[in-house]
Formats: structure tokens, sequence, C-alpha cells
């Protein structure tokens, strides 16, 4: 359904929706209200709060936690390589690119590796 595709759009990475803007995303979620009064009383709350709608930008919480897992001696295992077509390629580029950039992930220095496959889904996205 319709309403299914933007909720399931509020929760990618990458969108071809226009809820990205906060003010687009507040209007959806009153849209269904009758009383002007409520409308406007949400509104104005909820905008003093419009950062928190924003999917244009990443939030992660942070904590002051040290984690290290210990691997010496052993070797890293041998990590198939996955080659892409140049759309997923591109795609996954982007990804990574739009995570480095809003410090969700840094570029790794270990000698250990994992495949990160894209799968398309419905509505074409990744």
């Amino acid at each position: 359904s319709e309403r299914m595709r933007h909720d399931h759009q509020l929760n990618t990475i990458a969108t071809s929706s226009s809820f990205h803007i906060p003010e687009l995303a507040i209007g959806h979620l009153l849209h269904h209200l009758t009383d002007q009064v409520e409308y406007h009383t949400l509104q104005v709350l909820l905008y003093k709060f419009k950062s928190i709608f924003d999917h244009n930008t990443f939030t992660v919480a942070t904590t002051q936690m040290s984690h290290v897992i210990e691997t010496h001696p052993h070797t890293p295992p041998v990590s198939k390589y996955y080659p892409g077509n140049r759309t997923s390629n591109s795609e996954m580029y982007l990804i990574i690119t739009k995570l480095l950039h809003s410090e969700l992930i840094r570029e790794s220095q270990s000698s250990y590796a994992a495949p990160a496959l894209l799968i398309k889904i419905k509505d074409n996205t990744w």
C-alpha cells in the first residue's frame, strides 16, 4: 500500500521520497487532523524538534566504552570476492560514502573482511 511504501522509505539510507525534508515529514504525520487548533498546536511542537524528523542526516548514540577483539596469532580467513555489476557497485560506493561522511562507519585497518551484498527491493531501491 502507499502508506507502507512511505513508512518503509523513511527507514532506508537513500530514498526517492521527499520525506527527508522535516517539514514534509511533519506535514505527513499531521495530515489526518481535522481540528485546526490541534493541528497548529502539534505543528508548533513538532517544528520545535524538527531535527528529529530530518532523515537527511544520520544520528547515532555514542559511548565511551572501548572494545577490542584479539585475533592474533591467527591469520584472517580467506574472503571470497563477490563481483557486482556497474549499478550495484556504484550504489555501494554512494552508500559507503554517505556512511563515512556521517561518521557511522570508519575505514578499517584490519586485514579481516566480510562481504557486503546489495539486494534490490520491490521499489527499485537498494
